[in-house]
């Protein structure tokens, strides 16, 4: 507003009287320049500023091609997964079941009438193989000495039956008896314990001889 106000005084007249209206508008001149320069700078400093963001907004080409390596892995490894698992599937609908041998007992525990000391008795537990594949008794192992197993040494094949053997010595015992044998063979699981429960009494003439000490 100052410098259109001088400009109206000095306006159409060039005579000598009119110069310290000119120099009045040579000075605010002068004083208004640096003002513009300066607006200029800051004018050309805010657009590099923008120009700065705009650029830190763009991605580089080095992170565009790791983005597109890193996509490209997932993509390779995702593939790899599923083609695993179709193997899989693929190698378990080949697969055929394993065959196993089964032993199935008539009975695992037999209990036994009351037998006089000294007696020996014999058992057998009948079995069948109910697997399919050979049924192998590997051992029978009893619980004490005075029990004797016996047990078939060839393959017992499917659908096929056998027994295992037991004979006990009831010499020097008295009372509620139980007798295990524990068989091992080639099934799932690996061991079958067999038990006979029986009891054991005194012969009479020894009962007479106690009662014959007992009443003296």
């Amino acid at each position: 507003m100052v410098i259109s106000f001088l400009l109206t005084l000095g306006c159409g007249k060039d005579s000598p009287q009119n110069g310290p209206a000119n120099e009045s508008i040579a000075l605010v001149e002068s004083h208004d320049k640096p003002l513009r320069e300066v607006s200029k700078e800051a004018f050309v400093k805010s657009k590099e500023i923008e120009a700065i963001g705009q650029d830190s907004d763009k991605k580089s080409p080095i992170e565009e091609t790791s983005k597109e390596k890193i996509t490209e892995e997932k993509k390779a490894s995702q593939s790899n997964e599923e083609a695993k698992k179709k193997e899989v599937q693929k190698s378990a609908k080949k697969r055929k079941p394993s065959k196993r041998p089964q032993i199935t007992f008539d009975s695992i525990v037999h209990h036994l009438p009351t037998i006089t000391r000294g007696e020996t008795f014999a058992h057998e537990f009948k079995f069948k193989n109910t697997g399919d594949a050979p049924l192998s008794i590997l051992l029978a192992v009893p619980s004490c000495g005075c029990t004797l197993p016996s047990y078939p040494f060839l393959d017992i094949p499917p659908d096929s039956s056998g027994v295992i053997g037991l004979e006990y010595n009831s010499v020097g015992k008295h009372g509620r008896q139980e007798a295990e044998i524990t068989i091992t063979a080639n099934t799932r699981p690996k061991e079958t314990m067999l038990t006979m429960v029986f009891d054991v009494e005194e012969p009479e003439e020894e009962s007479k001889v106690k009662k014959d000490t007992l009443s003296n």
